[in-house]
């Protein structure tokens, strides 16, 4: 399988800088919007906002069909916490 290239990290080598949205809301229907938005990157968050793993998964879920690099600040916890947004990715 291959590794699929980050958008962000490719226009910042290239000199230029990349469009990141924070994203609030639990809907992944929002992560698509912005993808067809021509949004690079979304940041989403489970340390302020009320987000399961359920709707974080749909939302990353999303973020892949429209090529949108995905950002997860984690709340403070156990390792097993900090390491669940790369499983599902």
């Amino acid at each position: 399988m291959k590794t699929r290239v980050s958008r962000v990290l490719k226009l910042l080598r290239e000199g230029q800088l990349p469009t990141t949205l924070k994203i609030n809301l639990s809907d992944p229907r929002v992560i698509e919007i912005a993808g067809l938005s021509g949004v690079d990157a979304v940041w989403l968050c489970t340390e302020h906002v009320p987000n399961d793993w359920l709707s974080l998964e749909n939302q990353i879920r999303a973020a892949r069909v429209h090529n949108i690099d995905t950002l997860v600040r984690v709340g403070r916890g156990s390792y097993s916490d900090y390491i669940r947004p790369f499983e599902a990715d």
